[in-house]
């Protein structure tokens, strides 16, 4: 709803700026075949939430694949993860990257079975 009230040279504005951090990150990433990143900064938020969109929105604004995988359950049964991103297009490469990182992670845990009464 937002980009509906955008006139349209801001629109084309923020395309180009989308256009050019893409371009400088490929070129970054061109010696990678995906970065492993955070995915909060902390624990899991809490249902309320999804969490902040800093660590995701960066890399859907500039179209480039990412998921995140489960790396550890706190004390509190709070999930930590981590995220892969790859190159722009580069499905392929993230989700063999993917399922090594699970491998060589080797997380198995589940967060505790909570039901309410």
């Amino acid at each position: 709803m937002v980009g509906q009230v955008l006139p349209a040279w801001v629109y084309l504005q923020s395309q180009r700026v989308r256009r050019r951090l893409a371009a400088e990150t490929s070129e970054l990433a061109a010696e990678f075949d995906a970065f492993v990143l955070p995915t909060a900064s902390n624990l899991a938020p809490g249902p309320e939430t999804t969490g902040d969109p800093s660590f995701q929105s960066p890399w859907s604004l500039l179209g480039w694949p990412s998921i995140s995988l489960p790396s550890g359950i706190s004390a509190d049964g709070l999930p930590f993860a981590v995220q892969l991103v790859a190159r722009r297009l580069d499905e392929v490469t993230l989700l063999r990257a993917a399922r090594r990182v699970e491998e060589v992670l080797g997380f198995s845990g589940r967060p505790p079975d909570v039901r309410e009464g």
